[in-house]
């Protein structure tokens, strides 16, 4: 096949061929290195989460769960203690009401007993005035 070409074709073929022998080989390193660069990334990541996983291990361990578990509690019993203390609230200012309107009623009573009493004293008055008169 190359026989019947001069020495320049074959020699231009030659580094044809060479090159693209090059640059397959060029190739084959670049996908090699980029197959190792991904591998060293992989590997690093793969560290990264170990690491972490490691620590959430950790944490769980030494009672990071234990003290959300101990903080919902607490707050739990807290929201049960203020519904509590807003019944008492409640039934406190029920009792308030219920005074408030024993107190007007007491005050009105009062009122009338009063306006009874300047009445009585009043007629009480005009009987004084009448008996020193009915003297003279």
């Amino acid at each position: 096949m190359f026989s019947s070409l001069t020495f320049q074709k074959r020699l231009l073929a030659t580094v044809v061929l060479s090159g693209g022998v090059f640059l397959l080989l060029a190739l084959l390193y670049t996908l090699d290195y980029r197959s190792k660069l991904t591998e060293k990334i992989m590997q690093e990541q793969s560290e990264v989460l170990q690491v972490v996983l490691r620590e959430r291990i950790q944490a769980k361990e030494n009672g990071a769960a234990s003290k959300t578990s101990n903080a919902a509690k607490q707050i739990s019993l807290s929201t049960q203690q203020q519904k509590a203390a807003s019944k008492q609230v409640v039934i406190a200012l029920h009792d308030i009401t219920s005074s408030s309107r024993i107190n007007a009623q007491s005050v009105r009573d009062i009122s009338d007993i009063s306006q009874e009493m300047l009445e009585v004293s009043e007629h009480l008055q005009a009987l004084v005035n009448e008996f020193e008169m009915g003297d003279v």
